[in-house]
């Protein structure tokens, strides 16, 4: 398997991505339902260990913190919520052209 998601019924999932980015990896959000979408190839062989101690670490932090307030993972789970899926798509185009206008 090299591609694969997952979800959790009492943690904040995209909590769970913020703290796993916080330690150098990055896990794809998805919606609907609410996932993390994850992609291993050989690169990782002997980066197990150290991924599982991660994800460890962040799912002990994210069950001490709660749902998160701010942050990538407020905003996908504000997202996720909209019924009209036109208004998200309109709302992920104008972030991602904020990311290239000058400050």
């Amino acid at each position: 398997m090299s591609v694969f998601s997952f979800t959790s019924d009492d943690l904040d999932i995209y909590a769970l991505a913020d703290a796993m980015d916080a330690r150098g990896w990055h896990l794809d959000r998805q919606q609907m339902p609410p996932s993390l979408h994850v992609m291993i190839t050989a690169a990782h062989e002997g980066k197990v260990e150290e991924i599982l101690t991660d994800l460890r670490a962040a799912v002990d932090e994210v069950r001490q913190t709660g749902p998160a307030q701010d942050g990538a993972a407020a905003m996908y789970g504000m997202l996720g919520t909209i019924p009209d899926r036109s208004q998200v798509r309109e709302f992920i185009l104008d972030f991602m052209d904020s990311l290239d206008r000058e400050a």
